[in-house]
């Protein structure tokens, strides 16, 4: 039998167990040799799909099996984006355990967003604090617009966030394709405490 034959879905046996949720399925299939980073008409990996799932004993296992983590879905989400976007930090916390470059951390979709900007974005705060941490995420990146991650954090409003990338000490300066800083975004949102905030690590930065 073929262990990598596909649906009409360009589905595996190995997406279908994921997404039954049939951990013993999973194994087996692993262990028979079955391919763990096929992509089925969607571009996910069965990775993707534990991910969503949020399944981590089948994210540690197909890691195990060697399950490749920086393949693309047809939307340019890696694993590290999908699992921002999807604000799972305890997927997160193992795909940063495993990830076999650091500079993976900072790959860039087509828009130019890292997993940290979908973080920013999504207000994942725990998801946003392990990338910082534990993945050594570089907070200054820029999408195409230029903004980095306090830009969407600031004009969304999520201030957990921007406390952690000012905590962090990311660079508070940098201007967008409108020429609009952090600050600007502040102001434009009428965010006082924000605002503080920038403006108090500015100043302790001029110190």
């Amino acid at each position: 039998a073929d262990l990598n034959a596909r649906n009409k879905r360009r589905q595996t046996p190995l997406h279908i167990g994921v997404n039954k949720g049939h951990i013993g399925v999973v194994k087996t299939l692993l262990d028979l040799g079955c391919h763990p980073s096929l992509q089925d008409s969607e571009g996910d990996t069965p990775l993707h799909d534990a991910i969503s799932k949020k399944r981590d004993d089948m994210i540690s296992l197909l890691l195990e099996h060697h399950a490749d983590l920086t393949i693309t879905n047809n939307n340019g989400f890696n694993s590290l984006h999908h699992a921002a976007l999807r604000g799972n930090p305890s997927a997160m916390r193992i795909l940063l355990s495993k990830i076999p470059r650091p500079w993976i951390v900072d790959e860039k979709k087509d828009d130019g967003y890292t997993a940290l900007h979908l973080a920013a974005l999504n207000n994942h705060v725990e998801v946003a604090e392990l990338l910082v941490h534990q993945g050594k995420a570089n907070m200054d990146l820029q999408n195409v617009n230029l903004q980095t991650a306090l830009h969407l954090a600031v004009e969304r409003q999520h201030t957990q966030i921007v406390r952690l990338l000012v905590r962090e000490g990311c660079n508070l300066n940098i201007p967008d394709k409108d020429g609009d800083t952090p600050l600007h975004e502040a102001l434009r949102h009428h965010t006082l405490s924000q605002l503080r905030q920038l403006q108090d690590m500015q100043d302790v930065g001029k110190v």
